[in-house]
Parts: C-alpha cells; structure tokens; sequence
C-alpha cells in the first residue's frame, strides 16, 4: 500500500538528517582539535570517562560528509561517488579495527593519526569493539541508502547502529559501569554513543518517504500515531527509570518499592499517552465522518441538478426537434413557390425575356434549389444525432464497396480507381456507418475530379479495443493549418465555385462517430491528396 507524505514533516525530516550529518562533522573535528592540542575535555567530555579516539573521529566525520553529500534526491553523479567513497573509507576502518581485535594482529593503524598511552582495557588508540561494528553498520548504510533493492537491508544495518549505541548511551546516563567499564563497551565514549545516535537518525530521516519512516511522515492516522508514540516510547521508560534510580540512591524507597513504583508510573503515563492519542484519532474519525455525510449530501444535490438538467435538455431538444420541422416546412412552401413561378416564367415568357432576364431566372432557381439542399443537409444532421442505434456487427469491407459502387454509379467520372484492403469488421449501426462511407467517399470523388487518375484507397487495422479505418485519395488536399475547421458545420476549405456543396457532410460524419464513442480526424497536403481517419469498437467490446 503506498502511502502520501505529509510534505511539512519530509521536508523537517530531511533537513534534520543534514543537521545529523553536520553534527557529526563538528564534533569529530572538535575531537581531533582536542588530540592535536592535547585537550581533555574535547577527547571525553568529563574527566575519568572513555576517550573518543583518533580514528574514531576521523569515521565520524568521514560518515556525516557522506550523509550530507547522499541527501535529497536530485544529486549528481560526482556527489555519489564521493559520498560512496567517503561511506567505504568509514567502513574500511571499522573492517581493520574489527580484525585486530579478531585475530589479534596489529595493523599500526590505532596510533597512526595521534600518540595514545590511555588505553583503558583496549590496546592505545583503539576503538572499542562495538565502535568498530558500528562503522561497518553506519558505513554499509551510507552506500546502500540510494540503492532500491537493499534499502530495507540499509535500514537494518542502520536499527542495529542505533541499539548498540542507545545500549552505551543509557548506561551512561544510569551510570552502569559494569557495562560500559569492560569489553567490548570498554572505551566507547559518551560522545561517541551519542554521535552514533545521532547519525542513524539522520540515516532514518534521509529518505522520509520510504521504508519505516514512510508511515511515520504520513498524512494518515497512523503517521499522526506514530509521530505521537515514538518519542513517548523513548523518553518516558528513560525518566521513570532514571527517577526511579535517583530516588534509590538517596534513600527515598529500596528496590522493591522503586520497581514497583516504576511499573506504576510507567503505567500510568502510557495510559494518560494513550488516552490523548485516541481521544485525537476519536475527533479525526468525528470530523472525517462529518466531511463524509457532507460529501453524500452534496453528491445527492448534484444528482438532483443533474436530473434536473437533463429534463431540461430533453425538453429543449424536442423543442428543437419541433422547431426545426415547423422551419423546414415552412420554408419548402415559400422556396417551392419561387421555384416553381421562376420555372413558370422562364418557359411561358420565354420570348420575351432577353438574356439577362432568363439569367437572373435561373439564378433564382439555382438559389432556392441550395436553400433546399441546405434545409435538407440540416435536417439530417439533426436526424443522425438523435436517431436511435441498433448495434450489430458490421462487414465494413462489403459495406465499403456497396457505397462506392452507389457512388461511381451516380457520377460521370469515368477514371475512378477505387482500391479497397481487407477491412477489420465493427460493431455498430450499420446505416449510420453506411452514411460514413457515403459522405467521406463522395468527397473523395469530388476532390479528385481534376485529376486524370482519381485513385481512392479504404483499409483499416485494429488496435487494442477498437478498429481504425481510413478514406484516402490523390486529390487537391488541404492545408493543415486548416485541419480544426473541417468537421465544422458550414465550414469550407475550397470556394462554391471550385466544389460544390455547403459543409456539412463531415459535421454528419463527426456526429455518427462521436455516438459510436469513437474518434475522427484528417490528414493532408496541398495537391497531394488528404486522409481521412475513423475508429470504431471491435467486435468483443459491446457496450
């Protein structure tokens, strides 16, 4: 399940773990500037405690340089390899350290840096074992934090750092020297304990949208749990228990009575801690509630408007419809009056009409037949977008030479070439696709009519859940500067003088393939022919 980041605790989260890194740096330079000036207090903080030895500094410093050069996600290629240099040189010196306490040899590498004659129980100058496998631990995370495939494995290694060193740093703060006084805890510094905490929460916090801290930077309810709990399931066992320590120690209670108090008080604050979370998770759950009837009620408002709505749409469209065949017939009275008297007077008053008065007769007539033809292209747009559709499969290929052959015998074009593929069939209505044919063919004839050889090619393909086909032909094309206005209603690309008719054949195309769900659209050149493309639903998607 992938869960959203809550981009305000990311962008916290990795500007904490530059910080770690930084932290790092500087006190591990502090360190080296406490052995190159002999100053005791840089090398273990309080007098008596363990010394952070040389190399241990220079590994602190080495890993917050790689941590800060690996954070983000946008770096380049050189920060990488520095930073996986840097990360190997940390690991390598663990890796040396670890095998002379192995195999008991000795590399020279402990007194390399600086001259150490307090050893404790550890040879001069060396880091204490677990120093050593945390390197290894921090160092191997640094190199794999980037990597996609063993990034749970980084987190690990990172867990592991941070529980061996959370063990130094507590006994530090309870003063348990039985633990912190011998092997192999005997020369890990309190600094050291704490820079190791500090660094594998800098690691953890390094990719806040993966991993563990992918759920604790959530926007859910259990980001917010987790953001709450986690610190609480830190610090309260550490404050009871070093309460409790303090109260044995100047005689408020003995043992018993501390552990008992202890438990009690541990309960109780957990209880208190939970009863806060869940009150807050109670409130969230109120509010999501609330925000989800919301959204029900304006859901059922929406479907009111949209009923609403679309009765009024059907409305205006029957009243359309009605409009539409009370204009069309009163227009063909008057339109077949006109006709009709200048047909009259053209044949009764033949002689005694000069030229001019026969031409403008008949440029009446012509006129009124357009306006008949354009009432009538109209009245079938309107027919095919509401007209009812009985789906079926389609041959298209038969249905294509039929409409041609309707078509090459109806016009006096005798140098037609019609060259028609194998044709994928489709699932439609067939009269409406009838219509398609018809209306892209005949445009094919027409705008091939110059040409000595009018070749007009149909073929098709069928990809994914639809079948595409196409018109094409070698006739005078078009722009495609033009190609938006072609399936416009009354939108012409060549003068009435060049090609007749109005503009609406491709508008009655777009109308049926857009109710078929399907997608239109052209392809051409100037006096180089145009395409013409259309898709349908094969035959296995019916609905």
């Amino acid at each position: 399940m992938i869960t959203q980041s809550d981009p305000r605790f990311a962008s916290l989260f990795r500007s904490v773990s530059k910080i770690a890194g930084a932290i790092a740096i500087f006190v591990g330079s502090l360190v080296f500037v406490g052995w190159m000036l002999n100053i005791s207090a840089l090398k273990s903080i309080f007098t008596g405690l363990a010394t952070m030895k040389a190399n241990t500094a220079l590994a602190f410093i080495l890993s917050g340089a790689s941590l800060r050069l690996l954070h983000g996600s946008g770096i380049s290629q050189r920060s990488l390899r520095m930073a996986q240099i840097l990360a190997s040189t940390a690991v390598l010196i663990g890796l040396l350290t670890l095998s002379e306490y192995l195999f008991g040899w000795n590399l020279g590498i402990d007194q390399l840096l600086f001259k150490d004659t307090d050893s404790g129980s550890s040879p001069a100058g060396r880091m204490s074992f677990v120093t050593a496998v945390n390197f290894i631990a921090i160092g191997l995370a640094l190199l794999l934090i980037k990597s996609r495939h063993s990034f749970a494995l980084a987190q690990f290694l990172t867990l592991l750092a941070a529980f061996i060193s959370m063990i130094a740093l507590i006994t530090y703060i309870y003063e348990v020297k039985s633990l912190y006084a011998v092997s192999p805890y005997s020369t890990m510094a309190l600094h050291t304990a704490l820079i190791f905490v500090v660094l594998s929460f800098g690691l953890l916090f390094a990719r806040p949208d993966r991993g563990l801290m992918a759920i604790v930077t959530s926007d859910t309810a259990g980001g917010v749990t987790m953001r709450r709990l986690i610190p609480a399931a830190i610090g309260i066992p550490v404050a009871v228990g070093y309460a409790r320590l303090i109260g044995e120690r100047i005689g408020f209670y003995y043992f018993e009575f501390g552990l008992a108090l202890m438990t009690v008080s541990s309960i109780t604050l957990l209880i208190i801690l939970v009863w806060w979370n869940s009150r807050s998770l109670y409130q969230l759950d109120i509010e999501r509630k609330g925000a989800e009837d919301e959204v029900r009620k304006l859901n059922k408002e929406l479907e009111q408007r949209v009923i609403q709505r679309t009765a009024q749409l059907e409305a205006a469209n029957k009243e359309l419809e009605a409009f539409s065949y009370s204009v069309s017939h009163d227009l063909r009275s008057p339109l077949r009056a006109i006709d009709g008297f200048s047909k009259i007077v053209i044949g009764e008053y033949h002689d005694k009409l000069d030229d001019e008065g026969k031409r403008l007769l008949n440029v009446i007539r012509d006129n009124t037949q357009k306006m008949g033809q354009l009432i009538d292209d109209l009245l079938s747009l309107s027919r095919f977008g509401r007209q009812e559709m009985r789906l079926s499969e389609i041959r298209m290929d038969e249905l294509a030479k039929t409409v041609f052959e309707e078509l090459k015998a109806a016009t006096s074009q005798k140098n037609l070439q019609f060259d028609i593929k194998t044709l994928p069939s489709a699932y439609g209505d067939r009269a409406l696709i009838h219509q398609v044919f018809a209306n892209l063919l005949s445009n094919a004839v027409k705008f091939t009519r110059p040409n000595k050889d009018a070749v007009i090619e149909v073929g098709g393909w069928s990809e994914g859940d639809e079948s595409i086909y196409y018109v094409k032909d070698n006739g005078v094309g078009f722009d495609m500067q033009y190609k938006n206005k072609l399936f416009g209603v009354f939108q012409r690309l060549h003068s009435e003088s060049e090609f007749e008719g109005i503009g609406v054949g491709l508008a009655i195309v777009h109308r049926i393939i857009q109710r078929h769900r399907g997608r239109l659209w052209a392809e051409g050149e100037v006096n180089k022919g145009a395409a013409f493309y259309f898709t349908l639903p094969i035959i296995e998607r019916r609905g």
